[in-house]
């Protein structure tokens, strides 16, 4: 891991800095852990090496709190992960310490994705505004309210929501639960959000927050069933 045959004879011991980042999938950084150890050259000799490790142990105390295997592997201390989120592991010499030279071999950086479910269930209220009513004789008075219960399909790789997604709840409606006769109803929802495409294009907007097309098959009550086309902005959660 730390390319100890490149460390070439009295360099001395390497310091160098672990940084391990978790970055949420919205760009955001959730945990930020950083560890300063040391390496040195070995003498392909484990006994000559231990011996080594525990003189640098004396020598440099905290820095040489190191246990022998982590010269092959990096151990990664995170408190929690997420379902979905990016850690990167930087390892760079610690510039900070004046001993002998830098190894500029020790430079290195990995990034490990952490994968969650490919189908998430949340929820959404949103202000829909009705632009086609394939029933538009049939008067309903919409109100300015959908709350759903919304599923979303998650890419694999990068984490975003797919920009479609799929939604059963209250539309047209004056408070989330408020379904009256002439008034709001119950509605499935196929919803085109523009917003999501954006964040899937890295462009950075207010996360949480929803904007686009929906079409709605609707039932009211004693009103007939329809279909609907609207506009919506809303927030996710």
């Amino acid at each position: 891991m730390f390319q100890r045959d490149s460390i070439r004879l009295g360099m001395g011991p390497q310091f160098v800095t672990i940084r391990t980042t978790v970055q949420l999938r919205d760009g955001t950084t959730a945990q930020t852990f950083e560890r300063r150890v040391l390496t040195f050259r070995s003498d392909n000799d484990p006994d000559r090496d231990h011996a080594m490790l525990i003189q640098y142990r004396m020598a440099y105390g905290p820095y040489a709190a190191i246990q022998s295997e982590e010269f092959l592997q990096v151990r990664i201390h995170v408190d929690s992960l997420p379902d979905w989120a990016i850690i990167k592991i930087n390892i760079e010499p610690d510039y900070t310490i004046k001993i002998g030279g830098y190894d500029q071999y020790n430079l290195y950086t990995r990034y490990f994705r952490v994968r969650g479910p490919n189908i998430e269930i949340g929820f959404s209220l949103g202000i829909p505004k009705v632009l086609f009513d394939t029933q538009a004789k049939d008067t309903i008075a919409y109100g300015n309210t959908s709350a759903m219960v919304r599923f979303y399909y998650v890419d694999g790789v990068s984490g975003h929501r797919f920009p479609v997604n799929l939604g059963i709840g209250t539309f047209g409606v004056n408070t989330p639960l408020d379904v009256r006769v002439g008034s709001g109803g119950l509605a499935l929802s196929v919803f085109l959000d523009l917003v999501e495409m954006t964040r899937v294009l890295e462009i950075g907007l207010i996360k949480k927050v929803t904007a686009g097309l929906e079409l709605a098959p609707f039932f009211p009550l004693k009103k007939k069933a329809r279909f609907l086309i609207d506009a919506q902005v809303g927030i996710s959660f």
